[in-house]
């Protein structure tokens, strides 16, 4: 037998080659999260003001579905009770008749809320059967008992606004 060198190759630990390329990947990886959360958050302020804008749009023709039909000259509305002229929304024009108010107040304009009353052509028309004998209907100029709202809410820090439209009652059919 013959006796000769026996070679022994044991490694530990890792090389500074392997530690970089670690640590490299794991900077690619955490800029990555970090830049994904930023993007995350910035959308989710954005669609908040948004929903915002939503509310104060809704808030204000649930306002107006309750007022308009009352026959009041005026309404307030929002913390400081701004004044919106009712008889200039209710009657029928031919041109767009426009308030504008200011949410959460006037003084705090956060939102700029412009309400308009949109003209309804005449020659649009309700008809409505006769219940008690289909072969009669009954016709109505939809503008003489509607009035065509747009309520559009523009953030004042952001520039974006929301619309939204609705057909008001204005009066009762039996009036």
């Amino acid at each position: 037998m013959q006796k000769g060198r026996v070679v022994v190759n044991t490694e530990r630990g890792i090389t500074l080659l392997e530690v970089l390329a670690a640590v490299a990947i794991l900077s690619v990886a955490m800029i990555s999260f970090s830049l994904l959360f930023g993007q995350n958050f910035q959308f989710s302020h954005r669609e908040e003001r948004r929903d915002v804008s939503v509310n104060i749009a809704r808030t204000v023709i649930e306002e107006l579905k309750g007022q308009l039909p009352s026959g009041a000259e005026r309404m307030t509305i929002f913390e400081d009770h701004q004044e919106i002229d009712l008889a200039l929304l209710r009657e029928p024009s031919a041109d767009i008749q426009a308030v504008t108010v200011y949410y959460p107040s006037g003084t705090d304009r956060q939102f700029t809320v412009v309400i308009r009353n949109i003209p309804i052509p005449a020659d649009k028309r309700i008809t409505i059967p006769n219940p008690d004998d289909a072969s009669q209907s009954y016709t109505f100029p939809y503008h003489d008992f509607f009035s065509h709202i747009e309520v559009e809410v523009e953030n004042e820090a952001l520039r974006t606004s929301y619309s939204l439209q609705s057909y008001v009652e204005r009066r009762g059919l039996g009036e």
